[in-house]
C-alpha cells in the first residue's frame, strides 16, 4: 500500500477498507480492498463513511479493479481466486460457499461475475 494519502498526499494514512467487513468479512485482509486515505479523507465530512456517492466511488473503482483482475476467462477454482485476491483458503471458502460449480467449454469452477458479486459484498454497482 502507498504511504500517502490518495486524494491528498498527506503522509501516514489510514487503511480504508471498501468493501466493509459487514459486507464481505472474506474480503478484510485483502489488499486490493484496501486503499490509504488520510485521517480527515477516512473519517471526515467527506470520507467514504459519510459521503455515500464517494463510498459507491470507491466501490465502483474496486469492482472495476476485480473485472480486470478477473478478465483472463469465464470460471476460476479456489485456488485460483485464492492467489489473485491474495486472502487466505479460508476466506476464499467463504466467498464460494454458496456458488455453484459451472462448465463453460473448457473451465471448470465457479463463475467469474458470481465472484466478483460475493467479493463486493453480495451486490454490484454500476
Amino acid at each position: 500500500m502507498d504511504k500517502k494519502c490518495i486524494v491528498c498526499g498527506h503522509p501516514y494514512p489510514e487503511e480504508h477498507h471498501v468493501v466493509y467487513r459487514s459486507q464481505q468479512s472474506a474480503m478484510i485482509n485483502c489488499p486490493h480492498n484496501k486503499i490509504p486515505l488520510c485521517y480527515e479523507h477516512h473519517r471526515g465530512n467527506k470520507s467514504p463513511h459519510m459521503d455515500r456517492n464517494l463510498d459507491v466511488k470507491y466501490k465502483r473503482e474496486f469492482q472495476e479493479r476485480l473485472e480486470y483482475l478477473f478478465s483472463i476467462k469465464e470460471c476460476y477454482l479456489e485456488g485460483e481466486v485464492q492467489a489473485i485476491l491474495m486472502i487466505q483458503k479460508k476466506d476464499v471458502r467463504k466467498i464460494v460457499k454458496t456458488l455453484c460449480v459451472v462448465i463453460m467449454g473448457d473451465d471448470v469452477g465457479y463463475k467469474r461475475e458470481d465472484i466478483i458479486k460475493q467479493a463486493m459484498g453480495g451486490r454490484l454497482y454500476g
